[in-house]
């Protein structure tokens, strides 16, 4: 019906005005996808997975427990290793000392892998970065006649593609030509190696294989673009093995993400490009005095396991058991389909949203600012995203949480600055006018970076985490979609006559089409 009533409209022409603008009516945004495989294959779901990837510009795959690692790493040098849990300098690595355990099948097995995302998200994407740490999924026993095992579910992963027909995509694959991307790995995990390539190595000596704390079971892989400002990672922090009240896991979770921002922070400030200022001076004394993930001046998008969980306030270890207390508090509400009793089990209950909430000097430095795609679509637009684990791997949809751990939203998208990235690939129409183009008029909007939208994919069932999606792009301050580019014309074209009405009408609209969320 509105349709119907515009196309009569004598507002009409200014729409088509918009859509002759260029970059204006053009999808060209971010599709970034989080989902801890638990050593599967997709099994056939990648058109479901990456269905809302057709339009994007930029694709992000962010993996955790993959159980394959790429034949060629995309930046292959440099990837470096934070030294110590205390120090954010890095130390160049052997491909040995992250990622162990190829064999020449799954080399064949990840070409067919990675040829079925490309084929779901559509031929015109280009792969521009690859990068991956940890050890083939497998199981494993420690000691002849021991009972005791080792089991790896697989890599971090983080996969990119880009369309370069679309500018922002066509950033990053000008990146990848010139050779101007990076990447680092920043172990944090405990896990013993189940395929220590030492000579003579015994699998009894767990200790032997990695240095304490920079296991590649748990931390990031991140990739940075320098001249597209775009810092991407990859995580899986630590998770709940044990029946304890998750306050002492937080702890280290906590302390991951801040080794991630020693990580991210370095990355950042080794390879940011340096330019004049107008009194001719170089920036890299501003980039020098950046001291923590906090400060840093590029979009960053964080997907991850971060494996923070839903738990009930009153706790005992005796009610974290298996179909105890905790699960049986929290269970229903996960299960209700109510976007009010969500949104009010994740303010109140989801240990992540409230170390968000926390003040900005009592976080870690990489969460600073930084906002959740799923906390924003659950408690903001309180859209149903039900949490995402933990359910019986390849269960019928619809799957039930399956009461070994409480049901959680551990799948978290995390984004910051996103407009840095946008306004380097030239997607901002920022300074231009909308109905002449000219970058002399004063009357344009202002654009800013949005999340459109955040999804579960509650029918991908191969893993006992249920993936997902979000989707960023760039859209007028008050609000996104189709409408929002014409309201925000009306509001220029007619604003000096109708006075704070047509802002008035501008900013109603914009929320009435609530199909973002600015950033």
């Amino acid at each position: 019906k509105r349709n119907n009533v515009m196309s009569q409209s004598p507002f009409r022409k200014l729409r088509k005005v918009e859509n002759q603008h260029p970059h204006m009516n053009m999808s060209g945004g971010i599709f970034s996808l989080q989902f801890n495989t638990n050593a599967c294959l997709l099994k056939g779901f990648e058109e479901r997975i990456f269905a809302g990837a057709a339009n994007a510009a930029v694709v992000i795959c962010a993996f955790q427990e993959y159980d394959l690692a790429p034949v060629i790493m995309m930046p292959q040098q440099p990837t470096l290793l934070l030294s110590t849990e205390e120090s954010a300098e890095p130390c160049p690595l052997q491909r040995e000392a992250y990622m162990r355990y190829r064999e020449t099948e799954g080399e064949e097995l990840d070409s067919v892998r990675l040829a079925a995302i490309k084929n779901a998200i559509g031929e015109s994407f280009e792969l521009v970065a690859d990068v991956a740490m940890g050890e083939t999924a497998g199981m494993i026993k420690l000691a002849e006649g021991d009972k005791k095992k080792l089991e790896w579910y697989g890599h971090i992963r983080l996969i990119i593609f880009a369309r370069p027909d679309l500018p922002a995509g066509a950033t990053l694959c000008d990146s990848r030509d010139n050779g101007d991307l990076y990447s680092c790995v920043i172990p944090c995990g405990d896990k013993a190696s189940g395929n220590d390539t030492r000579e003579g190595a015994a699998l009894d000596e767990p200790d032997s294989a990695y240095p304490k704390g920079l296991s590649p079971d748990k931390g990031a892989v991140c990739v940075y673009f320098p001249t597209a400002k775009l810092l991407v990672i990859s995580a899986h922090l630590h998770g709940t093995n044990k029946p304890k009240p998750e306050s002492e896991f937080n702890i280290i979770r906590e302390r991951q993400l801040r080794r991630i921002g020693q990580g991210a922070t370095w990355l950042v400030k080794e390879y940011q490009p340096t330019s004049l200022s107008e009194d001719g001076k170089e920036e890299e004394e501003v980039v020098n005095q950046i001291t923590s993930a906090a400060e840093l001046k590029c979009s960053m998008i964080l997907c991850g396991d971060l494996n923070f969980r839903v738990e009930s306030e009153f706790i005992t270890p005796e009610d974290k058991d298996k179909g105890g207390n905790d699960f049986k508090f929290v269970e229903p509400l996960a299960s209700s389909e109510s976007p009010l009793v969500l949104s009010d089990l994740m303010e109140n209950n989801d240990l992540f949203y409230k170390l968000l909430r926390n003040p900005e000097d009592e976080k870690p430095p990489i969460l600073v600012r930084s906002r959740d795609a799923v906390a924003e679509t659950v408690c903001k637009q309180r859209i149903i995203v039900p949490p995402t684990f933990t359910f019986t791997q390849d269960a019928p949809y619809p799957r039930k949480y399956k009461n070994k751990r409480t049901p959680s939203w551990p799948d978290r998208i995390v984004f910051r600055d996103l407009n840095y990235f946008f306004e380097e690939a030239g997607v901002s129409n920022r300074g231009v006018d909308f109905f002449t183009g000219s970058a002399d008029n004063a009357r344009v909007r202002p654009k800013v970076a949005s999340l459109r939208y955040c999804q579960s994919l509650r029918e991908v069932v191969c893993s006992d985490h249920e993936a997902v999606v979000a989707y960023f792009d760039f859209d007028s301050e008050h609000g996104s979609g189709a409408m929002s580019g014409f309201w925000g014309a009306f509001d220029d074209a007619f604003g000096q006559v109708t006075g704070s009405v047509g802002q008035t009408m501008g900013d109603t609209m914009g929320l009435m089409s609530c199909q973002g969320i600015t950033s």
